[in-house]
């Protein structure tokens, strides 16, 4: 109904940060201090690790400054160790973790999960503000970038709408293709210059 596809995250342990910075990024969403450079994980291409890294960084620290609202079912203690395991590369996140991102990146984030039961959607908002009534809360969320995620078992994806999917499919293929004129050309130094010419530019 929302015209949406899946995109795939490398499983390298961290792919809700790998999937909420792909969010982030074509949600034009850029924290000045996040490297969006590219990079291949786990063989999926377009991700964006270093970005990835800082935002579990970050995400750890904001629920560690405001450990009341998101300590839920832990004493203080615990809470501090479970932070300390958040903080090491692959640990998997979970709501928590999402709720405290949306708080963050002040986002509203959509979660999308199949169960027996049919399609799930989790949202995930801001936490109001203690000056905000209810109805200033629900017009400030109602005005914030929606960031939409799906989650298949412990594993979360990026989405795309149709046009960036068949756009980011139709950019792969002319890489694709031009690595292939590379190959052939540095294969056959007698390679007319020409011929190569005309085959780019088909």
């Amino acid at each position: 109904e929302l015209q949406l596809n899946q995109r795939p995250i490398g499983p390298d342990g961290n792919c809700f940060y790998l999937a909420l910075c792909d969010q982030l990024y074509r949600n034009n969403i850029h924290p000045s201090n996040y490297d969006f450079s590219i990079d291949t994980i786990m063989g999926v291409t377009g991700q964006h690790p270093l970005a990835a890294k800082k935002c579990r960084f970050e995400i750890v620290l904001h629920m560690a400054r405001n450990c009341n609202d998101y300590r839920s079912g832990y004493n203080r203690r615990d809470f501090g160790k479970y932070l300390q395991r958040m903080r090491r590369e692959g640990s998997w996140a979970g709501g928590q973790e999402i709720a405290a991102a949306a708080d963050l990146y002040n986002v509203c984030i959509e979660c999308f999960s199949v169960s027996s039961d049919g399609l799930n959607i989790e949202i995930y908002r801001p936490r109001k503000l203690k000056e905000e009534s209810d109805q200033q809360w629900e017009n400030r969320c109602s005005q914030l970038n929606i960031l939409r995620l799906c989650l298949h078992g412990n594993h979360f994806w990026s989405t795309r709408t149709h046009e960036e999917t068949q756009q980011e499919n139709l950019n792969e293929n002319i890489d694709k293709d031009l690595e292939e004129l590379q190959e052939e050309y540095d294969s056959d130094s007698d390679s007319d210059s020409e011929e190569i010419v005309c085959k780019v530019l088909k």
